[in-house]
């Protein structure tokens, strides 16, 4: 199977069963058994940008350095994914009081 431009394979060694429960999930989703791949290379590609910026400003990064920005990372994406999900709950209860005519 011929692969797309500018992609190449790569030996990884991951963690069984963060491998299993991640493709788990996508079966149960119906997502492609491509988006394991697909996920990880959109991770490498934004932890590639978070140590430039690292490296940019301090030079070096420690283990330390790296959990604590994961974890401000983390809070933000769950802090964003609860104010999503409030306005779509605002947006529903909002069309819910419309008039019939205003529905149609």
């Amino acid at each position: 199977m011929s692969l797309a431009d500018g992609k190449q394979r790569y030996s990884i060694t991951l963690t069984k069963a963060h491998v299993d429960r991640f493709r788990g999930l996508c079966k149960s989703l119906g997502m492609p058994p491509t988006t394991m791949a697909a996920a990880l290379d959109d991770s490498l590609d934004q932890l590639s940008s978070v140590f430039q910026t690292v490296k940019d400003q301090k030079g070096k990064l420690g283990i330390t350095d790296l959990f604590k920005m994961v974890g401000e990372q983390a809070e933000l994406a769950i802090e964003v994914e609860t104010q999503r999900r409030i306005l779509n709950d605002q947006n529903r209860k909002k069309a819910s009081r419309r008039s019939k005519i205003a529905k149609a």
